[in-house]
């Protein structure tokens, strides 16, 4: 069983206006990285400006490759349930893996910081998808993890079914 979680795909206006919006940025930046070495001074100024400029772009496209491209990957397959992350047409990359027997409680975050007050969660979730966010809270290597995921109802059940079937064996 597998499914894809994804922010809407932006309209081609929109991607336009995002491109033109990257490329004003970039060009500020870089003049105030070149008025801040101007104003300094000194023989290396320009080339801290410099980095300091391809250091800035590189958190911009970081930042926009998250924001706008990256997806991530549901697969629950006999005993794994795995989290991927998929940039794009490249290979998906593992997040994580959960041990089906290791799942102790499926719900809300609300719910699950509440039994698991102590756990900080990590976030496999897009911001635009339309998809209610779950916690699902496992033991692994002896202690408890939590992730906030979106499932559609399908997955949702089998991993409720899971949770529920581990309650019942403890």
């Amino acid at each position: 069983m597998q499914q894809k979680v994804s922010n809407p795909k932006l309209k081609s206006w929109q991607g336009m206006l995002l491109i033109v919006g990257i490329v004003v940025l970039l060009m500020v930046f870089q003049f105030v990285a070149a008025f801040a070495a101007l104003m300094i001074g000194g023989a290396n100024s320009y080339t801290i400006a410099s980095f300091a400029f391809w250091i800035f772009g590189g958190v911009v496209a970081l930042q926009l490759l998250r924001a706008f491209i990256m997806e991530y990957l549901y697969t629950i397959e006999s005993l794994q349930f795995q989290i991927f992350r998929v940039y794009g047409r490249f290979k998906p990359r593992l997040a994580v893996t959960v041990i089906t027997r290791g799942i102790l409680a499926f719900g809300t975050p609300e719910e699950i910081q509440g039994k698991f007050p102590e756990t900080h969660p990590r976030v496999y979730t897009r911001s635009r998808c339309q998809l209610p966010v779950k916690a699902l809270a496992y033991e692994s290597d002896g202690k408890i993890c939590v992730v906030h995921i979106q499932p559609d109802e399908a997955f949702s059940a089998k991993l409720e079914a899971c949770a529920l079937e581990n309650r019942k064996k403890k």
